[in-house]
């Protein structure tokens, strides 16, 4: 039988999940705390759908930074836990040990192999 997840070395992220409906609950009242309904999912993998674009700020120097898409990869086997995948417009945090991002749930799809589910590939923006 052929192992067809993905290397536990490319789940270098955890990403922190906030609801969409409970950030839209959080707008409405103000002692509702969004974070409350969050959760983790550990061992998964952010990349981003274009690469870094040098933008001119003035005569203070350069600015690198993040443009367009990025792809949430949520292995089968590696990442935990699996009984919460995002929604669309949920809110997805994760870091790169260097910056904080955020994105929302554009597109979440399901990718099956032989053996059943073999990852999830959700698109941020």
């Amino acid at each position: 039988m052929i192992d067809e997840s993905m290397p536990l070395e490319w789940m270098i992220h955890d990403v922190k999940i906030t609801p969409a409906n409970a950030i839209n609950d959080a707008n409405k009242w103000q002692d509702v705390d969004a974070d409350t309904d969050s959760y983790t999912i550990s061992q998964c993998r952010v990349d981003s759908n274009k690469g870094l674009t040098s933008i001119t700020e003035g005569t203070a120097g350069t600015v690198t930074a993040i443009q367009g898409t990025y792809t949430l990869y949520i292995d089968a086997k590696h990442s935990f836990p699996l009984d919460k995948i995002p929604n669309n417009g949920d809110l997805v945090e994760w870091s790169d040990g260097y910056s904080d991002f955020s994105a929302s749930v554009q597109a979440v799809s399901s990718l099956y192999s032989d053996n059943g589910i073999n990852h999830w590939e959700v698109t941020l923006q």
